[in-house]
């Protein structure tokens, strides 16, 4: 642990960043435990404890964090654009997508996405997207009763909603797949996908993939035995 003395800026609910980045993962600033999240900002709890508004406005910060390529997200979006190329398309759940919702090329994907951020739902509306619980004017977008993928990209360090997304997960293909991403420590909320997808009896797979930071982990997971070889094989091919 250390204590904070570079250039800090508060942006109001306890959320606080540097634009040269923090170098520990825990340190004091004025007194108060932040912990490090995506280099540059300060949070003050646990990530899995933080409300709504604060994720919210960390969205806004990381948006800006992308815009001026201080933050690169784009391995980990190759990462489940290369896994979601292995199994046939169909309806495919984003939890979470914010403003940037993965594109997958080829293959009929119907995207449907989950988002609790209201500007960035309200985005994604306006873009035509399929967003649950949201209306086009014609229809109320509901989940389909069968999913061929479910993907989570930086989403699940966060409290994530366990009902509806047990809801979904009984949802899933027979050949389907479920990919989250998720960084390590200073959250439950990964252990509580795991223990989701045990009690459903869905095999997973944890790895690593090249590229990704030193505390970043990925989840793939099936009912099918050979989507998870696929994956097992792909993940051999790119060490």
């Amino acid at each position: 642990m250390s204590h904070s003395t570079i250039d800090v800026t508060e942006h109001g609910m306890g959320i606080i960043s540097a634009k040269v980045g923090f170098p520990a993962r825990t340190f004091i600033h004025n007194g108060q435990l932040y912990l490090r999240f995506m280099d540059y900002i300060g949070v003050p709890c646990r990530l899995d404890e933080l409300t709504t508004e604060q994720i919210q406005l960390i969205n806004r910060m990381r948006e800006d964090l992308i815009a001026a390529a201080q933050v690169d997200v784009s391995n980990s979006r190759r990462v489940f654009e290369s896994m979601l190329s292995m199994i046939e398309p169909g309806n495919m759940l984003e939890l979470g997508p914010g403003k940037f919702p993965l594109r997958i090329d080829g293959g009929d994907w119907v995207p449907f996405y989950r988002e609790i951020d209201g500007e960035a739902a309200d985005l994604l509306q306006t873009n035509g997207a399929r967003v649950l619980g949201r209306s086009d004017g014609t229809r109320d977008w509901t989940m389909p009763e069968t999913l061929k993928a479910i993907c989570a990209v930086n989403v699940v360090h966060f409290a994530i909603d366990l009902a509806f997304t047990r809801s979904a997960l009984v949802r899933l293909d027979g050949k389907g797949l479920m990919l989250a991403n998720f960084i390590d420590g200073n959250t439950s909320m990964p252990l509580a996908l795991l223990s989701l997808l045990s009690d459903l009896d869905l095999a997973f797979k944890i790895f690593r993939p090249a590229g990704a930071s030193a505390c970043e982990w990925y989840v793939a997971a099936s009912a099918s035995p050979e989507i998870l070889r696929r994956i097992r094989t792909v993940i051999e091919m790119k060490r």
